[in-house]
């Protein structure tokens, strides 16, 4: 996809120092195909992805549903609420597109999902009108083209539909992931309105 002639908005942002670009080839990408809830995707491969480092409310009644109610005094029928506003958040960024996927430490959790740090492709060699409440990067990808990219993980928390969640050893953007956060919090964006 290209964006000619528009101009870069550049917004206050921070960078990550990673590229999820470093090591793939041009076969790596893969295709959302569903967006399981805030924070879980499903891939073209069959793979399911959980997103490392936040957590979003939960979208359907079950146990941890039940735990987040009693540890935050917030009755579940509002909790369902804020998921199912995070998780359509999550799917119009993500449905259909195609992304890379970076690890930390741990590659898989107790369910068998791959855990990630989720990268959208917007568009090579072009500048784009950058959304707000997104966290983008801008990096080579692996046709050696400047790309920009939308920092699923980092743009949840930026605006406002997650909250920091550490689960060592895979702590890579923890520093990074709380001043987004504090920051959403702050201009009470996305859950924190």
């Amino acid at each position: 996809m290209r964006c000619p002639g528009q101009k870069i908005l550049i917004l206050a942002g921070l960078m990550f120092i990673s590229s999820p670009f470093s090591g793939f080839s041009k076969n790596d990408a893969l295709t959302v195909t569903r967006c399981i809830d805030g924070d879980t995707l499903k891939l073209s491969n069959g793979e399911k992805v959980r997103l490392i480092g936040v957590d979003t409310p939960e979208s359907k009644d079950n146990a941890k549903l039940r735990r987040d109610s009693r540890r935050t005094g917030q009755g579940a029928k509002e909790i369902i609420e804020m998921g199912k506003a995070a998780a359509e958040f999550t799917r119009r960024i993500v449905d259909g597109k195609q992304v890379r996927l970076d690890y930390d430490v741990q590659r898989r959790d107790k369910y068998g999902r791959l855990l990630a740090y989720v990268y959208i492709l917007v568009c090579n060699n072009c500048d784009v009108l950058r959304t707000p409440e997104y966290e983008y990067l801008d990096m080579t990808d692996p046709d050696g083209r400047n790309a920009v990219c939308i920092f699923l993980n980092a743009t949840l928390l930026k605006a406002g539909y997650a909250q920091v969640m550490t689960v060592p050893p895979n702590v890579k953007y923890q520093e990074s992931f709380v001043s987004l956060e504090k920051d959403a919090r702050g201009r009470k964006w996305g859950l924190w309105k």
